[in-house]
């Protein structure tokens, strides 16, 4: 339970770090003036997640106020979208859904920062792990360092199973967590693309 939480956890944290590319390349169509506010905000947005954001869930699985101050900006850029043209519309339609999949993915990624396995199961577990552990002295053997081989392997097996799911109940925090290096990397990308605009960029204040 714990491995499939984490590994849902980082997929989502990819595929939201994707979608800041998508609605990047769908701004193109957009008006130089709105393009050149949702590329300032794309770019604080992601800056802000790996800054601000991920040391917030780390702490207190929470979102941070200044992440949700560029997220909300960024749906009222949308609110502005006048297309006049056919692949206008077709480029709003396509950012429209892109950011209602943002807001899931960010969502869901705030949610499971602050999730962890129940206490029913780490009752289960550490219930289990008792007769688990005790099951091999029910076999005799001639050499008493056969026993204790055997019994030792079982316990190390077990403990290392629970401090597995110790460390992964909590994707965000912890020695086994999940980093920002999706975001940074798309934020990398944004630079490079900036380099390329002739336009020119300014970050947006605080």
């Amino acid at each position: 339970v714990a491995w499939q939480r984490f590994a849902e956890t980082e997929q989502l944290v990819m595929h939201e770090a994707t979608l800041l590319s998508e609605l990047w390349r769908d701004s193109v169509v957009a008006r130089p003036f709105m393009r050149d506010e949702i590329e300032k905000n794309l770019i604080a947005y992601a800056q802000s997640v790996i800054d601000d954001e991920w040391p917030a869930m780390a702490a207190q699985g929470r979102a941070h106020p200044q992440t949700e101050r560029f997220y909300e900006h960024l749906w009222a850029l949308t609110y502005h979208f006048e297309p006049s043209t056919k692949i206008q519309e077709a480029y709003m339609a396509e950012f429209l859904g892109r950011m209602n999949e943002l807001s899931a993915d960010r969502r869901l990624r705030v949610l499971h920062s602050r999730m962890e396995i129940h206490g029913v199961l780490w009752m289960v577990l550490l219930i289990g792990a008792v007769p688990t552990v005790a099951y091999p002295l029910l076999f005799s053997s001639r050499h008493a360092w056969v026993q204790v081989a055997v019994t030792g392997s079982v316990m190390l097996i077990v403990t290392l199973g629970l401090l597995v799911t110790l460390s992964l109940q909590t994707p965000f925090s912890g020695e086994v967590s999940i980093a920002p290096d999706a975001f940074r990397e798309v934020l990398d990308s944004f630079h490079k693309r900036l380099l390329t605009d002739p336009s020119a960029w300014s970050p947006i204040s605080p």
